[in-house]
């Protein structure tokens, strides 16, 4: 059975462009989100509703990654 994940992703923001990062993205810089596995959050990153959603975080360097609970 898959294991749920959450996706961790941080962005580099070049100094003076926060306020535009900020008008692609309504959060400043981190991006928190569960997913129900690691395969649905590939699926859902291959499909294009996604890449239209993510387009105008395009020029910023994103570090993400998928972490497992361990423990709470």
């Amino acid at each position: 059975m898959a294991e749920p994940v959450v996706l961790v992703n941080s962005f580099e923001v070049p100094a003076g462009q926060a306020e535009e990062f900020i008008a692609a993205w309504e959060f400043q810089f981190v991006n928190v989100a569960r997913w129900q596995s690691a395969e649905t959050f590939a699926a859902a990153t291959m499909s294009a509703g996604f890449g239209q959603a993510a387009a105008g975080l395009a020029g910023y360097r994103p570090h993400p990654g998928l972490y497992r609970i361990v423990r709470t």
